[in-house]
């Protein structure tokens, strides 16, 4: 599937939950893949959405914009509620490349909020010889990052390069879901992968 049909296809399942989240008081995060720990992909609380709504004609489920990002994405986007962004309050769509860059949209209106580079992905002869069946031609972030509410941090982890490192390595970046700063006071240089 290519990068912009699967980007397309990555809106229409986020604008869905958004379009839902509208419609009540509360609207649910989807801070981790599949909706919890379980990776049920189920919102037990969902009751708004049936059959009849989502095929009549007066329904809002659409492609609501189309978002320019540097890499394939292949973990799941995630959506929070009311994060705060430049000084207002923001409902947030997260997504992970493999070109290593973590972007922050609004969920409302499709503008990038902020984006985080990472680092170079893995390429080239590494990359064949440590993927040799892979279809990518770079290797970044592929998993689902997860953001942790409670304590205001988005975890997410890269395989790429470091200064003084022979090699690719594995990274866990703890940022801060406002500005995708590092915070290093989550994450210590004894915890790095």
């Amino acid at each position: 599937m290519s990068l912009s049909r699967r980007w397309d296809v990555v809106c229409a399942v986020v604008a869905t939950v958004v379009l839902w989240s509208h419609c009540h008081a509360s609207p649910v995060d989807v801070d981790e893949r599949s909706y919890n720990k379980f990776r049920t992909g189920v919102n037990p609380s969902e009751t708004t959405l049936t059959p009849a709504v989502v095929n009549s004609g007066a329904n809002k489920f659409h492609k609501r914009f189309v978002l320019a990002v540097d890499g394939k994405i292949e973990g799941s986007p995630l959506y929070v509620a009311n994060i705060p962004i430049s000084g207002g309050m923001h409902n947030v769509i997260y997504a992970g490349t493999m070109h290593n860059t973590v972007y922050a949209f609004d969920a409302d209106t499709g503008a990038m909020l902020s984006a985080r580079w990472l680092g170079a992905p893995v390429t080239g002869g590494d990359l064949s010889a440590l993927k040799p069946q892979t279809i990518h031609t770079e290797w970044g972030i592929a998993a689902t990052p997860v953001i942790d509410r409670t304590n205001n941090v988005l975890y997410v982890v890269r395989w790429g390069y470091e200064n003084g490192t022979v090699g690719p390595t594995f990274r866990l970046f703890a940022l801060n879901p406002g500005n995708l700063n590092q915070d290093p006071l989550r994450l210590g240089t004894d915890r790095w992968l």
